[in-house]
Parts: C-alpha cells; structure tokens; sequence
C-alpha cells in the first residue's frame, strides 16, 4: 500500500504562547499572528507559517483544569487517500485515537494516533470530500 503521507502541522504547547510566537516570528522566520480560541478545551491557538515549511501552532491553556505542560502535542500529515490510510493503520494495531475518520472545519477527512510520547498525529486528506 502506498502511505504517500507529508508533514503539514506541528503543535506545541506553551505556558506563554505569545512570548513563543514571538520566538518563532523572531529568530525562525515564521508569519503571521491569527489568534483563534477553543472556548470549549480553554486554548488560544496562535497560527503562524512560513514558505516552505508545516504549519505551526501554538497552544497556550487560558483555563483550569487542563494539565497541558509544555512541549510538543500535536503533528499533522497530509494525504491524497486518508481512509485508507486509516484502514491500514487500524490493521496493522496502530495506537488510533478514536474509532474511524472525521471531517474537520474545512471538510477534510482526518484521524488520529497517539505516540508513546504521548503526542497527537493527525492524518488529514488533502482536499475537501
């Protein structure tokens, strides 16, 4: 089966997320300052990109209740066939995070692992289904 996957988003966590948005946009170069708000989880997520590279996010906690820590939490790949990187996955005794694929915001089909680390990888299709 051809797991034809690429890195598209990396996460991480930090207790200042604008002093590491700063840092990113500082010293690598990274773009732009969309703020966006899980309300439900209690995050501020800021978006930052750069040409050539994932995406990256960073994850401040705004809440309580939600031991959070520092570091990396989440890593996302895209593909052209995520079901059935999926099905491959599953069969093969992938720790998956769930039961079967999503449609995230944007219409795009996901799942997700977690690593013995204890981050997310996120598998998402590249176009909307």
């Amino acid at each position: 089966m051809n797991r034809n996957i690429s890195l598209s988003r990396i996460g991480i966590l930090s207790k200042d997320g604008g002093k590491t948005r700063d840092f990113y946009r500082e010293f690598l170069g990274f773009d732009g300052n969309g703020l966006r708000r899980d309300k439900l989880r209690r995050l501020s997520i800021w978006d930052l990109h750069r040409e050539g590279t994932p995406g990256l996010e960073i994850i401040e906690s705004s809440g309580e209740g939600i031991p959070l820590g520092q570091g990396l939490r989440t890593i996302e790949f895209e593909t052209d066939h995520p079901r059935e990187i999926y099905d491959w996955f599953r069969q093969a005794g992938a720790p998956l995070a769930g039961k079967g694929t999503g449609i995230d915001e944007q219409g795009r089909e996901f799942f997700h692992l977690v690593s013995p680390s204890g981050e997310f990888i996120r598998i998402i299709g590249k176009e909307k289904r």
